[in-house]
């Protein structure tokens, strides 16, 4: 066993030797040295250009290339000025808090002591908080008795929904022809359920 594995190894010895022999045959027989035509293509090539900067006068070319460049090198570049962006940046940041949290909107101010009327808790000289409320939407007050409320200070619901007993004693006095009405109709109870519709207006807060 040990003789044929030698026989197999010596022949494939042998074989690469061959194969090497044969391969340097085949190339030294295809192989042209390119040398000497590289080495003329290029004394071609310089004669090609000798000879036509012989037939072309470059003078004036260079002459122009030579001032361009003369010029370009006088050309005075101001240096880079740094612009301050701070107050920009601090204008976006105050813009970008107030897209969060938008300023609250400034409450409505409180009457002074002149537009409530004397003698009551918050009957009104006129109507400081806004449009008036439509009080005909309580039941049993028409347009006579709406105008009636009008003049006596009477503009909201949140008004009547907060009277007391004394507030509603006061305001019965003064409705000349429909004493009772507010009692009778129950328009406390009435305003306060009023109160709670989107276009009511809102009590102001501290009064």
């Amino acid at each position: 066993m040990t003789i044929l594995l030698f026989k197999i190894f010596v022949l494939l010895l042998v074989a690469a030797v061959l194969g090497a022999l044969l391969g340097y045959w085949w190339c030294r027989r295809y192989y042209e040295d390119v040398t000497s035509e590289y080495n003329k293509m290029e004394k071609e090539r310089e004669q090609w250009r000798s000879s036509l900067e012989s037939r072309m006068d470059l003078t004036p070319l260079n002459e122009r290339i030579n001032a361009l460049e003369l010029a370009v090198k006088d050309i005075n570049i101001p240096p880079a000025t740094t612009i301050d962006l701070e107050p920009i940046h601090t204008r976006l940041a105050a813009m970008e808090k107030l897209m969060v949290a938008p300023t609250a909107a400034p409450q409505t101010p409180l009457p002074v002591a002149s537009e409530v009327k004397e003698g009551s808790r918050n009957l009104l000289s006129q109507p400081v908080f806004g449009k008036p409320d439509d009080l005909k939407l309580i039941k049993g007050v028409a347009n006579v008795l709406e105008k009636m409320l009008h003049r006596i200070g009477v503009y909201y619901f949140w008004q009547v929904a907060d009277w007391r007993a004394e507030d509603v004693k006061y305001a019965n006095d003064q409705l000349e022809g429909f004493k009772g009405r507010i009692k009778r109709d129950a328009w406390v109870a009435q305003c306060r359920k009023l109160t709670l519709e989107p276009g009511a207006a809102k009590k102001p807060e501290g009064l």
